[in-house]
């Protein structure tokens, strides 16, 4: 018969401390989240009422703004999504289901959503898809809030007669530059083997970011404030998500930037099962 001994005894009890800590701090932010979201929700519901004249007739300028509360309140809901998200990922419980998706049917859903806003504010939202894309594998849902962080952060922070512009295209193995992909990017073992992949940008015009500033751009507390910084889109929870979003459907993800001349967000993900239909053009 073994005896634990006073310094494992010590050890075990804070290890299960540590735990009951971590549950406690995981329910407490998925209420916090939930609490937050409910009364939003009941908002939007009742603006909605009043947008589609259920209470009385409304003119073309009054539907306007109710747009514009009902897109603050989803800014908030996003917000508290990418918050929870952020820390699932972090607990090791958030749920990663990869299965096969055609690439321009999703994004393409998504974009639809930003029509209306981007016109809004006099910004152009244009769609260039290659007609070869095939397949990905990814989580539906998670990679759908990263294009919808990616493209809410890019109407956000694109000047007035700006353009946005999401591509797909496939690209083989041998035309990328690996060597050149920043140091912060992190991709699975053997990504690199795989021989397709789909290649996913979201661009938009507007001011560039310095070397020092692309190495930092995905930390949860870093958001830009500088002129340069706001013209490019950039907002810490919502690409801290993104970031973990990609890796965890098992891709990777970067920003290219010259001064003068906006910033892209590229995404890098495998095609579903090397699908053989990539052309790479």
């Amino acid at each position: 018969m073994t005896t634990q001994l006073p310094v494992e005894m010590d050890l075990e009890r804070v290890l299960l401390e540590k735990q009951r800590l971590e549950r406690e701090k995981d329910d407490f932010v998925s209420m916090l989240s939930h609490d937050m979201k409910n009364p939003l929700t009941a908002v939007i519901g009742s603006i909605d009422i009043i947008r589609e004249g259920r209470l009385g007739p409304v003119n073309e300028e009054q539907v306007e703004y109710l747009h514009a509360a009902i897109d603050s309140c989803n800014e908030v809901i996003a917000m508290i999504d990418n918050l929870l998200g952020i820390h699932r990922f972090k607990a090791g419980r958030m749920q990663i289901k990869i299965a096969e998706y055609d690439a321009v049917d999703m994004l393409r859903t998504v974009a639809r959503r930003f029509t209306r806003i981007a016109g809004h504010v006099g910004v152009k939202l244009k769609e260039r898809f290659s007609h070869d894309t095939p397949k990905i594998a990814v989580d539906k849902n998670v990679f759908s809030r990263v294009i919808d962080n990616l493209l809410a952060n890019a109407v956000k922070f694109t000047p007035e007669g700006g353009e946005i512009v999401i591509s797909c295209r496939c690209l083989k193995g041998a035309e990328i530059a690996w060597a050149r992909l920043p140091a912060y990017v992190t991709l699975p073992d053997g990504f690199v083997e795989q021989g397709c992949f789909a290649r996913v940008g979201i661009r938009n015009t507007g001011g560039g970011f310095t070397d020092d500033d692309l190495g930092r751009i995905f930390e949860r507390q870093i958001q830009s404030r500088n002129g340069a910084g706001r013209e490019c889109g950039v907002s810490g929870l919502g690409l801290a998500f993104c970031k973990m979003a990609v890796e965890g459907c098992g891709g990777g993800i970067w920003m290219e930037s010259e001064a003068g001349a906006g910033c892209e967000f590229i995404t890098l993900l495998p095609c579903f099962a090397n699908n053989t239909e990539c052309s790479g053009q």
